[in-house]
């Protein structure tokens, strides 16, 4: 079958571990023929940079094509309507059977319905990120972009598609609210991670575990992300510190503001037990996610969680509604820096306890998260529509 994946509402980095990532990579290894179609931005060195066309293929096989947007005056209006040059034609060219469309935020929706319309035989699912956290904070953002012209986007599509897949409660609460879709085409799709199996795990975690030089009776917590104030980074610094675990200790990966970055570097200085580790590639950041224990993500949300999760790290997190699902057992709600210090003290007396939370996790990514079983769901549509 030949697939195409369209994700146009964010930037697309290469050899990261995102969904627009991995589910393409999985339909390959199914044996379908996998297309990505994206736009000309992606994170370089933590910052949204602009890149050029291109159509390569990925070291996974799947066929990349970088496309432009159409210019529409500023730079601001052209990377919210995200208008890509001459996608009718590019389908045409792909002749797909199958289509997930990554989000409806995008003037492009519309030609991809045009397409389905045209080619009945052609099936579409497409999931939604957006929920109120990550959008339509102001009036401008609510009631015109999201309230208007990307529910126009979405409805149209909500027409076409077989399924359309929300991340989590939220999300879905945002789709009938915002977007106004039909409830019965929704289904539950989360955020997925990779599944390693017990060799694979027992070696990326003893070798970097090694190079941390932590031993195996240690605890290791990793904390990663784009690092702001919102990610409570500090705070979970200092309640580490409060700790004072002689067998616990902390690694910091990814990129951080300024003034984060000035704190974390301060910490490390006085701190042995804390490790920043900077900006990792996604293969090297699961590699430190099977090392890890546990895994803490105190503020805002991040894939890395699944990732995290699948790589079988208990796991402290904020206790947002989309976080019910995946806490089975397998770790703390933590909503302040007494509250991070308690957890940690609670792992540091009872590590038989963490042990037992990693199982649980396993089983959470088993169950719920794993991108291969995620891949194989998303085609079903084929069969059962």
């Amino acid at each position: 079958m030949r697939i195409v994946h369209i994700q146009f509402a964010g930037p697309y980095t290469s050899g990261m571990n995102y969904q627009e990532n991995l589910l393409p990579k999985e339909h390959v290894r199914l044996g379908h023929a996998v297309t990505l179609l994206t736009c000309c931005y992606a994170w370089v060195n933590g910052t949204i940079q602009y890149v050029p066309e291109e159509s390569c293929i990925l070291p996974d096989g799947v066929h990349l094509r970088r496309i432009d947007f159409r210019g529409l005056g500023t730079e601001f209006f052209t990377r919210k309507m995200r208008w890509v040059k001459g996608l009718d034609k590019v389908l045409q060219e792909e002749t797909p059977n199958f289509i997930m469309l990554h989000d409806f935020q995008s003037v492009s929706t519309l030609a991809v319905c045009r397409f389905i319309k045209k080619h009945t035989a052609v099936h579409l699912v497409v999931d939604c990120h957006t929920d109120f956290h990550n959008s339509a904070q102001n009036w401008l953002s609510k009631y015109i972009l999201h309230g208007v012209i990307y529910k126009r986007f979405a409805q149209e599509a909500g027409k076409r598609a077989d399924k359309l897949y929300y991340l989590s409660e939220e999300t879905k609460d945002f789709m009938l609210e915002r977007y106004h879709l039909p409830k019965e085409k929704l289904e539950y799709l989360p955020l997925g991670g990779i599944l390693f199996s017990d060799e694979e795990y027992e070696q990326k975690r003893s070798r970097r575990r090694k190079e941390l030089g932590i031993k195996d009776e240690d605890i290791l917590v990793v904390h990663s992300g784009k690092m702001s104030k919102e990610k409570r980074t500090v705070e979970l610094m200092k309640a580490f510190t409060a700790t004072a675990a002689h067998h616990m200790f902390l690694a910091i990966i990814g990129t951080a503001e300024p003034d984060v970055q000035n704190e974390i570097e301060t910490a490390c200085k006085n701190n042995q037990h804390l490790t920043y580790l900077g900006w990792k590639s996604g293969e090297d950041l699961l590699d430190y996610l099977c090392a890890a224990d546990v895994y803490a993500q105190p503020g805002t949300q991040s894939a890395t969680l699944q990732n995290a999760i699948c790589a079988r790290c208990a796991i402290m997190v904020y206790p947002y509604s989309s976080h019910r699902t995946m806490m089975q057992g397998n770790g703390y709600y933590i909503e302040n820096e007494r509250q991070i210090q308690d957890a940690l003290t609670d792992m540091a007396c009872h590590p038989e306890k963490v042990e037992q939370m990693k199982l649980n996790s396993l089983k959470v990514g088993k169950e719920l998260l794993d991108y291969k079983r995620q891949a194989e769901k998303i085609i079903e549509v084929c069969e059962d529509v």
